[in-house]
């Protein structure tokens, strides 16, 4: 008898083993994302988003159309409160789409992604333009050439002066109607460049990254800013153009306050 309870009890505790010991476990899932810290870059023009080729007033200005608004932004750092910082990015180019579609798009938006170290930060500090060993000046052997054609630095993008063997730092073009009586809109080109109009810009933040989660901020630039600055405007009537010609005072003196303007038109919102 013992031994029939024995071969009945048998089947049952093997099946209980293989129901058991097969069973896997579940996955653990990977919840990492790819990019952890996204910059959305922006123009305004105090409020109102900056679109391309879209007539509008401009504050204490005239109607205007901005048509081109590009920007270098190079050493992209992040900083910690104890003044440990992690290298963003060596150089990027605002706004490349609009180069990409010839010019013919309304949006002067551009994202940036990165994957970060874990950590809180407090800060954001870029240059705003080429710095001089990437410019060239610094660097002999500096050679557009040498890097990629969609490379921010490429010929792709037709931000290089080969007359100043250097880059345009901040390309501002447009049109505005100075004169309301008629429906003609003068030309206005502001291109900024050379060393000593690169400029240096530390912004306060407060934001902590880790891998499971992207954070997002958005980097403004305000046109308003740097077109009406008190003490330091420019008039696109009589402002026309500064190719950052170093012999002409008047040039200089555009692309100086461009430069000093820039510096105040950032600000970072989170």
């Amino acid at each position: 008898m013992p031994n029939f309870k024995l071969k009945l009890l048998l089947p049952f505790a093997l099946l209980v083993f293989l129901l058991t010991e097969c069973k896997k476990p579940e996955e653990e899932t990977d919840n990492t994302v790819e990019f952890n810290f996204e910059i959305e870059s922006k123009a305004v023009v105090k409020d109102m988003d900056l679109k391309l080729f879209t007539d509008f007033d401009f504050p204490n200005q005239y109607e205007t159309r901005i048509e081109v608004l590009l920007y270098y932004f190079s050493d992209m750092y992040l900083h910690k409160e104890n003044g440990d910082s992690v290298k963003v990015s060596d150089v990027l180019l605002n706004n490349p789409d609009a180069v990409e579609k010839n010019l013919q798009t309304e949006d002067v938006n551009t994202t940036f992604k990165f994957s970060l170290p874990e950590g809180k930060y407090t800060a954001l500090s870029f240059g705003l333009g080429v710095n001089s060993e990437k410019n060239g000046t610094n660097n002999p052997q500096n050679d557009i050439g040498s890097y990629n054609f969609s490379h921010p630095l490429g010929i792709k993008w037709n931000t290089y002066w080969s007359w100043a063997e250097g880059y345009r730092f901040i390309m501002i073009e447009g049109r505005a109607k100075s004169d309301p009586d008629t429906s003609i809109m003068p030309a206005f080109t502001y291109h900024t460049g050379f060393d000593q109009f690169y400029s240096y810009i530390k912004l306060p933040l407060s934001i902590e990254l880790n891998n499971k989660e992207k954070k997002t901020i958005v980097l403004k630039y305000d046109l308003d800013v740097v077109m009406n600055y008190p003490g330091n405007e420019i008039d696109f009537k009589t402002d026309l153009v500064t190719h950052t010609t170093l012999s002409n005072p008047k040039q200089v003196s555009i692309t100086r306050r461009i430069t000093e303007n820039s510096k105040k038109a950032f600000t970072i919102i989170q």
